[in-house]
């Protein structure tokens, strides 16, 4: 039995975690931790506790640690970003062991300017993004972005495509500046323009260890968790998706990791988008968390990834057959189904065809 902290308890993304490594070859006990009473309320671990939040850095540390020494902790999982982010810097101070990509890897990733400027300098397919520094320089970004129809806005930092917005004009662009500069205090420096991708919408997640790419799987968002009702359209969470394997988008992904950390270790979760000719281009990559949607790619085929993610962590050996390193994605088309209050659905095509009788209107 090994005992793990997930950070984060009580919310989707730590219930789908959870949910998958309970269905690994591993026997754990998981310990739930969380600054929300409510959201610990909801939580799947076996036994939960309410910390300090983690911008209250010692006194955030001192509360992992005192779990770890309570209950033996072997291993720390943070399943979000802003953990992540806070158990990386002070994972010196901790007295349990995670499996994270490295300080640098993860700080490049947080910054998704910086991480498309990385990427194209290296040839790898990424939006064309320029930082927004005065109101004043607004129209010439449109014209450097090449004078398409639309622009992407979106912030440099942070996840749930919050404050993304396609806009056709710098009017536009500078309403929206001034909405969330206004609001919600968040300075016009802290968004980019970037060029707009149309084409199909992936979420790539992919295991690593010391270099090796062991084990990547990628879901198609079809349908965007309440995409009708925001401003963007789009959501990060889809309600409905496909396992694909796309070569095109796997070569993109396996390169993007690489150039970001030669020695990556830990999980690397990309989005891409197409661009109107078809090429995937990285947008941004979550290191050191799983997707939300990652049942869909930890319940589905011949390997859980988060299994094996617990496996590494725990030093032990994992192979994976070649043949699957992209293709373990089942024998039959797989889906992610989710809607809000709704445990996600991992379903087979002929699942769902089992599950309805058509009506043969013509002959009734």
């Amino acid at each position: 039995m090994k005992n793990i902290i997930v950070t984060g308890a009580g919310g989707g993304g730590s219930n789908n975690l959870i949910r998958a490594f309970r269905a690994s070859e591993h026997r754990v006990k998981i310990i739930g931790t969380n600054l929300d009473r409510s959201f610990l309320a909801r939580s799947m671990a076996d036994h939960n506790f309410l910390i300090p939040p983690s911008s209250r850095t010692d006194d955030y540390v001192r509360a992992i640690n005192t779990i770890i020494d309570r209950e033996e902790i072997d291993l720390i999982v943070p399943s979000n970003d802003t953990e992540v982010e806070a158990i990386s810097a002070c994972r010196g101070r901790l007295d349990a062991p995670t499996f994270l990509p490295s300080v640098p890897a993860l700080k490049l990733c947080r910054d998704k300017l910086a991480l498309s400027a990385h990427l194209k300098d290296r040839g790898i397919p990424a939006p064309h993004s320029l930082p927004i520094e005065s109101r004043e320089g607004l129209p010439g970004l449109f014209e450097a972005l090449g004078g398409g129809p639309l622009a992407w806005c979106r912030l440099r930092g942070g996840t749930g495509s919050r404050a993304t917005l396609p806009v056709r004009n710098a009017q536009q662009l500078e309403f929206w500046l001034d909405y969330w500069r206004d609001m919600y205090n968040i300075a016009p420096g802290s968004f980019t323009l970037c060029e707009y991708l149309p084409g199909r919408d992936f979420a790539c997640q992919t295991l690593w260890k010391d270099g090796k790419l062991l084990l990547a799987k990628t879901c198609e968002r079809l349908v965007y968790l309440f995409g009708a009702n925001t401003p963007s359209g789009t959501m990060s969470t889809p309600s409905f998706g496909k396992l694909v394997n796309i070569p095109e988008v796997n070569d993109v992904c396996e390169r993007a990791v690489k150039a970001v950390d030669p020695e990556a270790s830990g999980v690397f979760s990309i989005d891409l988008k197409e661009n109107a000719d078809r090429v995937p281009h990285v947008t941004e990559i979550n290191a050191g968390r799983f997707f939300r949607i990652s049942p869909v790619m930890n319940l589905s085929g011949r390997y859980n990834m988060a299994g094996l993610f617990l496996s590494l962590a725990f030093g032990k050996t994992v192979s994976v057959e070649p043949g699957s390193r992209f293709n373990d994605i089942g024998d039959e088309d797989t889906f992610w189904i989710c809607d809000i209050e709704d445990i996600p659905s991992v379903i087979t095509n002929s699942e769902i065809e089992s599950r309805y009788e058509r009506l043969d209107l013509d002959n009734s």
